[in-house]
């Protein structure tokens, strides 16, 4: 004679898995959102470093500035993190706070907007 005794969880064991669940992630998500803002500013500051460092090339060859090749160096694809084109420069895009960026006698200035501050009183400026 066999016995059909099924093994299962209890309530209370299942309760207690998804109240410590519900910990864990209510302090990972927002360690989450903070790394991933932290990696779009760094893509938009080393993408500009590096437009700088073209914009120097071509200056230093006494070349014209060539917009084409300094849009190279910037991810214009819309998403939550990109540049987009302007005359004589561009916008930097960090989910919605924006930074303007203009070409002055071969010189890239950062304009400041009111929403480019972040968390902590900084323009988006500041960090380029």
């Amino acid at each position: 004679m066999t016995s059909k005794h099924k093994s299962a969880f209890t309530l209370l064991e299942l309760v207690l898995v998804l109240s410590l669940l519900g910990i864990l992630l209510s302090f990972g998500i927002p360690q989450f959102s903070h790394y991933t803002q932290n990696a779009c500013i760094k893509k938009l500051q080393l993408q500009v470093l590096n437009l700088k460092l073209t914009l120097k090339a071509q200056k230093q060859q006494n070349l014209a500035t060539d917009w084409n090749a300094l849009y190279q160096n910037l991810d214009l694809k819309p998403s939550t993190c990109y540049f987009e084109k302007q005359k004589n420069g561009f916008i930097a895009n960090d989910n919605g706070r924006k930074a303007y960026f203009v070409l002055k006698n071969l010189i890239l200035e950062c304009q400041h907007t009111k929403s480019a501050r972040l968390h902590n009183g900084e323009s988006l400026c500041d960090i380029f």
